[in-house]
């Protein structure tokens, strides 16, 4: 619809990511580490009451008969319970990382090379194992603690638009638990292309979306725009634009840097502050959508795509108003 009525362009499309709270609270999330910690620990204290208990009922089957009466302390009931969820925690956690390795093995071998803390990078996906720093939420084990906007940690999910330029329409939508941007870039620009029928001609992103490996996905015909390094438009006042072509020996990420740092590549780029922005700032304090009230990953996505459908039918309101009025003032 929102193409009929002329507001699909293409021509410029920008994408980011925003933080959603999750409800579930960062409080109730542990860390694989200290899973390991807390399931030794409760496992030798349910040891211990089993014995314990165990000892008190033959000696009260002496006195009363074995039709006694016991039942589980309620304190043995809570440390079974805990034990239990710890365990699927892990479970989940140790499947989630064998996934992984066995969907990009390169990229983990990569980062097992340079000694990342934590990293395990083993040939074989069952041998995979997860990071320490790893962590899952008992109540919402699909939302991940993410840093916010304003650098506070939250928990919650990475709610993804792409959106046109000209317009501000939402053109493709994704919600995961995945923290890092540069994973859905190509997902992505392929919603774009089977929403709309064609790929945009032009695309800007921020540097948390720059990788090789995007750059190369996207193929030719897309203009792509992402910073290798955080852009600093300070640093664009103080310096002259770059000129000329780029050497031919530069990588991919000296040749985006040469182009960003041309006339039209910063004229181009600061099309994107001015479009995706203004987006998530509307849903979230116009709109007053801040928080997702349903727990899942599969019920976050769709509340998320209920809101940006909700922001394009605004968006096709207000198109169709002012052409009502152009054509009132015309009669």
């Amino acid at each position: 619809m929102a193409s009929e009525a002329g507001l699909v362009k293409l021509g410029h499309v920008a994408i980011d990511g925003t933080k959603l709270k999750a409800n579930a609270s960062k409080h109730s999330a542990m860390s694989y580490g200290r899973m390991k910690i807390e399931e030794q620990q409760l496992a030798r204290e349910v040891d211990a009451f089993l014995e314990q208990t165990a000892a008190n009922d033959a000696v009260e089957d002496k006195v009363y008969g074995s039709e006694s009466g016991w039942r589980l302390p309620t304190e043995l009931k809570d440390r079974r319970k805990r034990l239990e969820a710890i365990r699927r925690a892990k479970e989940r956690l140790e499947a989630e990382a064998k996934e992984k390795l066995a969907a990009d093995p390169g990229r983990q071998a990569e980062e097992g090379r340079a000694g990342r803390v934590g990293i395990h990078a083993p040939e074989n996906a069952e041998d995979a194992k997860p990071k320490d720093t790893d962590q899952m939420n008992f109540t919402d084990p699909d939302s991940r603690i993410m840093l916010n906007a304003d650098k506070a940690f939250v928990q919650a999910y990475n709610g993804q638009v792409a959106v046109d330029a000209d317009s501000h329409v939402i053109l493709a939508v994704d919600l995961t638990g995945q923290a890092d941007d540069g994973s859905h870039l190509l997902s992505m620009v392929r919603q774009v292309r089977e929403n709309t029928g064609r790929y945009p001609s032009e695309l800007s992103l921020d540097a948390g979306y720059f990788s090789e490996a995007n750059l190369l996905g996207l193929g030719e015909g897309v203009e792509a725009l992402i910073p290798p390094d955080k852009v600093k438009h300070s640093e664009w006042r103080e310096h002259p634009p770059a000129t000329g072509e780029p050497p031919i020996e530069a990588t991919l990420r000296e040749r985006m840097r040469h182009k960003l740092r041309t006339e039209h590549g910063r004229e181009r780029y600061k099309l994107r502050m001015t479009s995706v922005g203004p987006v998530f700032g509307y849903i979230k304090e116009a709109m007053r959508f801040r928080q997702l009230v349903l727990r899942g990953e599969g019920k976050a996505r769709s509340l998320w795509r209920l809101q940006c459908t909700a922001f394009n039918v605004m968006k096709l309101y207000w198109k169709a108003r002012e052409v009502r009025l152009a054509l009132m003032n015309m009669s």
